[in-house]
């Protein structure tokens, strides 16, 4: 009796899950367009903000970086021993310049993105690479003070990368 209830519920709820699905496809497809503009948006008062340095390099390493440090943190960071974040800011220097030109070549070709409400992030780069050179509005502050503020916070989460990634070897 309670696989007859079971299907008899899947029966029901398949028109709702219909309905429901494709109010969802429909919202994504309105809201499309008005997130990427937000995007792009958001990049230039990166740049007018932190200027065309700053907001270069971010997105740079955003294009070539981000996307392979996920796999250097699933492989390596059960063998981290000491700072996570030292090792993976060595990680990312250490990268030579022709890896760092095939990755970029590689994210192009793939229109790369964030996720799916970002537009490819070598549009984004193009956007601000194309704009006049910008100093930056607001200068960083000496950094000490900031860094030391979230101290605790970076080494709680360094930690519980690293201890997943150990504990993962044992699954």
């Amino acid at each position: 009796m309670d696989g007859d209830n079971l299907t008899f519920g899947k029966i029901v709820v398949a028109p709702l899950r219909l309905v429901v699905g494709w109010f969802h496809t429909a919202l994504e497809l309105i809201t499309y367009r008005a997130t990427q503009r937000a995007e792009y948006r958001a990049d230039l008062i990166s740049l007018r903000v932190a200027g065309s340095a700053a907001a270069l390099t971010s997105i740079d390493k955003g294009f070539w970086a981000l996307p392979h440090l996920a796999d250097y943190l699933g492989t390596q960071a059960h063998q981290v021993r000491g700072d996570l974040w030292a090792a993976v800011r060595s990680y990312v220097a250490d990268v030579p310049q022709d890896e760092r030109d095939r990755r970029r070549v590689a994210a192009r070709q793939r229109e790369l993105r964030v996720d799916t409400t970002h537009p490819p992030t070598h549009l984004r780069h193009d956007l601000l690479a194309g704009r006049p050179y910008t100093e930056p509005m607001v200068r960083a502050p000496r950094m000490e003070p900031i860094d030391r503020e979230l101290d605790e916070a970076a080494r709680r989460i360094a930690n519980e990368i690293v201890d997943n990634a150990r504990a993962a070897l044992y699954m």
